[in-house]
């Protein structure tokens, strides 16, 4: 959410209609958002943001803004680099995410891991919706299924 914010708040900017004031309250909120998403480290908050940029940089591109688009992705290669060279928490977090996927992989016990149980959720869902393509299941029926 925080960061479908930070890029709602940017559409918001741009839009001609909206008065200075406003603007100026709307480059706060999405830098706040964007900090508290980072301070938070919500990986698929980050992730989600980070293709929204990605998204950013490929329409600035296609719009003939060639330094723009091409700064920013040099910008999305170089910043999270010097972030895991430099910071300690974002290298124990990717270690960290490391592991829990390994445990996924490995088959171990994932019951405290985060990232594990999503990707056990999402294989627990492909193969029920493999099972029943066609109407799927209600809540009534999903531990049966």
């Amino acid at each position: 959410m925080l960061a479908l914010a930070a890029f709602l708040g940017l559409l918001l900017r741009r839009n001609p209609y909206t008065p200075p004031p406003v603007r100026w309250a709307l480059v706060v909120s999405v830098i706040l958002a964007v900090l508290t998403l980072h301070l938070l480290a919500y990986r698929t908050g980050l992730l989600a943001f980070y293709v929204m940029l990605i998204v950013e940089a490929v329409r600035l591109l296609l719009r003939r803004r060639v330094l723009g688009g091409v700064a920013l992705l040099c910008a999305l290669s170089v910043v999270p680099w010097l972030a895991y060279q430099t910071l300690e928490p974002v290298q124990q977090r990717m270690h960290a995410t490391i592991w829990d996927v390994q445990q996924f992989q490995q088959e171990h016990d994932i019951n405290q891991y985060s990232l594990s149980r999503r990707f056990a959720a999402w294989k627990t869902a492909v193969i029920v919706a493999q099972q029943h393509p066609w109407l799927g299941v209600g809540p009534a029926d999903a531990y049966q299924a």
